[in-house]
């Protein structure tokens, strides 16, 4: 862990039950893990992106046959 800390704030709980006297199978598990790390966008990831962006626009509110005519002019 960085700059000290004995524990990072990305945990995952273990299942609690409604009962308390029998909470569930990990009921005081606690996993402690690292952050996700950043990572650079690729340029297929950014050509998806504004492809989504511009369906969003153009064929909000189409539906069946004229969503995927409308799709398709955008993707291809």
């Amino acid at each position: 862990m960085a700059a000290g800390k004995s524990f990072s704030p990305w945990v995952k709980l273990g299942k609690q039950g409604s009962d308390s006297i029998s909470p569930g199978s990990y009921g005081g598990w606690v996993k402690f893990r690292k952050p996700p790390k950043k990572y650079p966008t690729t340029a297929q990831q950014k050509k998806i992106g504004e492809g989504g962006r511009q369906m969003g626009k153009e064929c909000k509110g189409k539906k069946g046959a004229a969503f995927r005519e409308c799709r398709h002019k955008i993707i291809a």
